[in-house]
């Protein structure tokens, strides 16, 4: 149900065991799985668990899968609901894959050569992407 797909299911059946907890939970979600893309071709990779953050730097979600697509990191994350529109700019921040924290100096205390964790910029894009229909030999398409 947190994941967004209500479309999906058929809340007009008048049978639907679980119709009304299920209509409520709905009115009540505050998170959504939206797909995202990093802007960057070729940038870090992208894990689940890596959180997500808004214009501003407030946390409203994390990673929850990802993937190379055509040199692009794509992926889902689940965040909250006000930020789901198509072209939303999100920033990710990629965690090392050994899971060990970057060594980062307070930022009062920076000095030349230290080392800052800086976000990927990223945007929401749709979730079902349009698949191009290859035209097969001998069909009328």
């Amino acid at each position: 149900n947190g994941a967004g797909y209500g479309p999906f299911v058929k809340f007009h059946k008048p049978f639907f065991i679980g119709r009304d907890p299920l209509i409520a939970a709905e009115k009540g979600r505050t998170h959504q799985v939206v797909r995202f893309q990093v802007l960057n071709k070729g940038s870090k990779a992208v894990s689940p668990g890596n959180p997500v953050v808004n214009r501003r730097g407030e946390y409203i979600g994390n990673v929850t899968s990802c993937a190379l697509v055509d040199g692009y990191q794509q992926g889902l994350a689940y965040v909250e609901r006000k930020y789901v529109k198509r072209e939303t700019p999100l920033a990710i921040y990629p965690l090392p894959a050994d899971g060990k924290k970057i060594d980062e100096a307070p930022i009062a205390q920076l000095k030349r050569g230290d080392k800052v964790h800086l976000p990927l910029d990223a945007v929401v894009i749709p979730r079902f992407p349009k698949r191009k229909l290859k035209k097969k030999k001998g069909t009328l398409r």
